[in-house]
């Protein structure tokens, strides 16, 4: 009974790692969209929220495959699958995101550059091209997924071959 509690809060307590670390990769690529459209109100030269995106987002796949691989039992055959898919899932779902708020921010630019507003710096549209950034980030995580997969999968392979050559 307590191993079985045990299982279910370290599902619990990985599924709360997963979702913090996703919101916080969308909160970093929705404050990178914000800072394209309104670049004077936004002023952080300091640093390049794109490239922050795209490294957070490699950084949370390959923490996800470190954390499954330190389980008790360690990533192999139908469950590595299933995890990666899940976790192509969750980029596909943040890029979305991403696309998502990339778009509303362009419907509130042009009404916000409609109307009159004084003495506010005016919102700057963003022409589409502006996502192949996050969309190259994503494509560079999605085959990061790819390569972890084959190796643990290659991995896996051989620790069964050495088994049944020493049995």
């Amino acid at each position: 009974m307590v191993a079985i509690r045990t299982a279910r809060f370290d599902t619990r307590s990985a599924a709360g790692r997963r979702l913090a670390f996703s919101l916080a990769v969308c909160a970093v690529g929705t404050a990178s969209v914000l800072r394209d459209a309104w670049p004077e109100a936004m002023n952080w030269s300091f640093m390049d929220l794109h490239a922050a995106f795209g490294v957070l987002l490699c950084l949370m796949v390959v923490a996800q495959f470190y954390v499954e691989n330190l389980r008790a039992v360690a990533l192999s055959g139908l469950g590595l699958h299933a995890f990666c898919r899940g976790l192509t899932r969750l980029v596909f779902l943040e890029l979305y995101v991403l696309f998502g708020v990339h778009e509303l921010v362009h419907v509130v630019a042009t009404l916000w550059n409609k109307g009159l507003h004084g003495s506010a710096p005016p919102a700057i549209l963003q022409p589409p091209e502006i996502l192949r950034d996050y969309l190259a980030y994503g494509v560079v995580a999605l085959i990061i997924i790819r390569v972890l997969e084959a190796w643990l999968g290659r991995i896996t392979l051989r620790r069964a071959f050495g088994r049944l050559k020493a049995g």
